[in-house]
């Protein structure tokens, strides 16, 4: 945008920076909305880089209850076939119950968070976040 038709207020001629005219209020307005801009942008792109941060921790602990069903699920009957001279038949039942009831649960958690798909959303996030500092650094490199 050029401001050179503004015309000053005296002379007739335009206006410039220096006489403090239209042109230095709109430079000066144009500079602090750029400091905004850029100051969001920040605030913006740190909040996403830290949710992406957070989904990706939600993902990793849907894969290791996914794993620690896993290893109930493998673990617990193999344990009780081979100590089963030492349990008693009451004692190897408790120890199935259980194994089974937190293999369940814990299976059922790790499937919610694979439903939700949290990897996905956090590399979105992340991607985002990017572009709003690859944009922030362009801006912050204009004049």
């Amino acid at each position: 945008m050029r401001h050179d038709r503004i015309v000053g207020p005296r002379d007739g001629q335009p206006a410039t920076a220096e006489q403090g005219g239209p042109v230095s209020q709109s430079a000066a307005e144009a500079k602090r909305l750029k400091g905004k801009l850029l100051n969001d942008w920040r605030l913006v792109r740190r909040a996403r880089f830290n949710a992406a941060k957070r989904l990706r921790n939600r993902y990793e602990a849907g894969q290791f209850a996914f794993a620690v069903s896993g290893i109930y699920g493998f673990l617990v009957p193999l344990f009780l076939l081979q100590f089963d001279g030492y349990l008693s038949n009451f004692a190897g039942m408790v120890i199935s119950f259980v194994a089974a009831v937190a293999g369940a649960l814990s299976f059922t958690i790790a499937m919610q968070y694979q439903q939700k798909d949290f990897k996905v959303r956090a590399s979105e996030l992340h991607d985002c976040a990017r572009k709003i500092n690859d944009l922030s650094r362009h801006l912050s490199a204009t004049q």
